[in-house]
């Protein structure tokens, strides 16, 4: 009898916690593979020196993609956020060093994306792009 409380007290609750937050890591891995897919776009207009991605639980709590411009023929902090821009990013005050800051999110139930430039100046080639899509902490560890 004492058994079937503590599981029922204790191992229901417990179980429960953990689906619930095994979803909302399994929705914080799909917001993560929207935002890879939303720089297709980037990744056809402009040669791409170098990128990363990176899901949400994999070294920080945020999943994060990257990309990284040549110096040489590789297209303006400018020319960058007008073709973000014209997918339908927002641009918001960035904070030093980033030149120029992004975000965009479809509805207020949808995971947070921001993009933030960092380069030289604003007519400056060769910038680095930090995308991140948040992600819950507490779904990392225990979903993650």
């Amino acid at each position: 009898m004492v058994v079937v409380l503590v599981i029922a007290l204790v191992g229901l609750p417990a179980f429960a916690a953990w689906v619930h937050f095994g979803r909302v890591h399994a929705g914080d891995l799909a917001s993560w593979r929207r935002l890879t897919a939303q720089f297709s776009i980037l990744d056809r207009t402009f040669p791409v020196l170098s990128y990363s991605a990176t899901p949400p639980c994999e070294g920080s709590t945020e999943g994060r993609v990257t990309r990284t411009y040549s110096r040489l023929g590789g297209p303006t902090v400018l020319e960058v956020r007008d073709v973000l821009v014209t997918s339908g990013w927002t641009e918001t005050a960035a904070p030093s060093p980033a030149i120029i800051r992004l975000e965009r999110s479809a509805t207020p139930a949808e995971h947070h994306y921001v993009v933030v430039l960092v380069a030289d100046s604003h007519t400056a080639r060769g910038a680095s792009l930090t995308a991140t899509s948040s992600a819950s902490a507490l779904a990392c560890l225990v979903g993650g």
